[in-house]
């Protein structure tokens, strides 16, 4: 393992080994401003044999935001326009936006609104689809996420306490 020591240390390559100590493969990781940008797989020479990158929501996707971006309750950022009304997605900025694959393909990512019992927002983002977009065969496919109540959770009891015994 490899690590990169900027204001926080990360990971940025893993190295695969024979016995003898003679390079196999390696997995290299680019960040950026703290986000995985692109994962690369290398072979035994170094040299790059695929890759996948990963793309973020950020301020160039909300192109018209009003003055007074704030904070939600879990921390997403939030903002109102002129008359009062929620700048809907914006909770989603620097979340993950989209992955392209190693043979092209992609995925998209969208998000919505978390909501409560009676349908109003909460904070927050979860999941709402992936959209798989394969341009070498033009196949398209869509995964959907449907939350049965709003603001309940799916699991009917659940901890997050956890009891070591040694």
């Amino acid at each position: 393992f490899a690590y990169k020591e900027d204001a926080v240390l990360s990971l940025s390559e893993i190295n695969l080994y024979t016995p003898s100590e003679t390079l196999l493969s390696s997995v290299r990781f680019t960040q950026y401003d703290k986000t995985l940008k692109k994962v690369s797989f290398l072979g035994k020479d170094s040299k790059e044999t695929a890759n996948m990158k990963f793309d973020y929501f950020t301020y160039e996707d909300f192109p018209s935001l009003p003055n007074g971006v704030t904070g939600d309750l879990w921390g997403y950022c939030s903002a109102r326009n002129a008359s009062g009304q929620a700048y809907e997605m914006l909770t989603a900025l620097y979340s993950l936006k989209g992955i392209t694959l190693t043979d092209g393909g992609k995925i998209k990512i969208e998000y919505e609104k978390n909501k409560v019992d009676t349908g109003s927002n909460y904070g927050g983002i979860r999941l709402k689809s992936l959209l798989f977009n394969d341009e070498a065969s033009n196949r398209k496919d869509t995964i959907s996420y449907g939350y049965p109540q709003h603001g309940r959770s799916v699991y009917y009891s659940y901890s997050n306490i956890v009891n070591v015994c040694y």
